[in-house]
């Protein structure tokens, strides 16, 4: 787990050398951060993509497959991002919350804006409240 990941351990796990690592990061922490903000990079560009592919498929069609999506990046790189959430207090305040946000907001607007007649926006609002937090 993250708890004894240490930066040798990363060294040797990559093939590159301890010195070479702290020429580009302070401590595991910062390692750790990147990993993180490059995933959630590509885990929101991964739902973008899914929403355009499907087109205008009902909402309740493409939840399940973001859902599913989702989980398969929980699952990806051994669990890279499950054991992040286990330590998510170390975190929660990195650019990659940020990320992702931006990624599901856009989303959102994207799909929204598709058909907006069909939209109660009061509703929605609270609906995308409860599944984001």
């Amino acid at each position: 787990g993250l708890l004894h990941t240490t930066t040798p351990k990363i060294a040797e796990k990559s093939g590159v050398s301890v010195g070479s690592i702290y020429q580009y990061f302070e401590n595991k922490d910062q390692i750790i951060e990147e990993l993180l903000r490059r995933k959630s990079e590509l885990l929101g560009q991964q739902l973008k993509e899914l929403v355009i592919q499907q087109g205008n498929i009902p909402l309740e069609l493409l939840i399940p497959l973001a859902i599913e999506l989702g989980f398969n990046a929980l699952k990806a790189d051994h669990g890279f991002f499950i054991e992040v959430l286990k330590h998510w207090h170390d975190y929660s305040h990195s650019q990659a919350a940020q990320i992702l946000e931006k990624h599901f907001f856009e989303v959102g607007l994207y799909t929204f804006s598709r058909n907006p007649h069909q939209w109660d926006f009061e509703q929605v609002k609270h609906k995308c409240f409860v599944i984001i937090n």
